[in-house]
């Protein structure tokens, strides 16, 4: 998917749902003045014979264990004291659902953008 932000910034996007080998997910910013990324998120690597190997995971638990068991205590705790917790609301589900409908409204058309109003 090809996307042009506002500001004329071309962003692309990958998707590939079906591999065999496990999983992984990269997310890399490029700019002419250099790249910055994601790092891998082995969590065994492997040294022997002068080669260097890391394994695969075979779906994307240990990659985002962490984030859920924070995410998970910042919830309870928030509630332990009494405060609102940090959760995706009605309207991060409608931003969501906008975007979903310019990109599919902009797939169908010209690839232009759509101003898409839940008015």
């Amino acid at each position: 998917m090809l996307l042009r932000t506002a500001d004329g910034t071309l962003t692309t996007l990958e998707l590939f749902l079906n591999a065999q080998y496990g999983y992984t997910t990269r997310c890399e910013v490029v700019s002419e003045r250099g790249v910055t990324g994601l790092m891998d998120a082995a969590l065994l690597g492997v040294e022997e014979d002068g080669i260097r190997r890391t394994a695969v995971p075979a779906d994307w638990r240990p990659r985002f264990a962490d984030a859920y068991r924070l995410q998970l205590q910042a919830w309870i705790t928030a509630l332990g004291q009494g405060d609102q917790p940090p959760l995706a609301g009605a309207m991060d589900g409608l931003h969501a659902s906008l975007v979903a409908h310019a990109m599919i409204r902009s797939m169908h058309g010209d690839g232009a953008y759509t101003k898409v109003s839940y008015a």
